[in-house]
């Protein structure tokens, strides 16, 4: 996936699951190399992809919500929110609502 911003991210197939937007790139083309993402930026990525690990292990809880926004201020959560609402990670953006 490469970002607004121009960075490239190689995500595993169980993380493109969990972004439906992405998951409905792949299964339109199997053959895609590279998904651009103008909407979402790699700092927003990043937090995206860390969130989906967790909720991929289960270790998303109440305690990891909470520490995951913590050092964020109200812009960058807005920002995540609208990323996580694009990529269409229903956990990350109902938490987030």
């Amino acid at each position: 996936m490469r970002t607004a911003d121009g960075d490239t991210f190689a995500i595993e197939a169980p993380i493109a699951k969990q972004m439906k937007t992405v998951q409905s790139y792949l299964e339109e083309d199997v053959e895609v190399a590279t998904i651009s993402l103008s909407n979402v930026f790699s700092k927003d990525l990043a937090k995206i992809i860390e969130y989906c690990k967790k909720e991929i292990t289960g270790e998303v809880t109440k305690d990891f919500e909470a520490g995951f926004v913590k050092e964020m201020g109200d812009e960058e959560v807005k920002v995540l929110f609208l990323a996580s609402n694009y990529l269409n990670v229903e956990r990350l953006f109902e938490f987030l609502s």
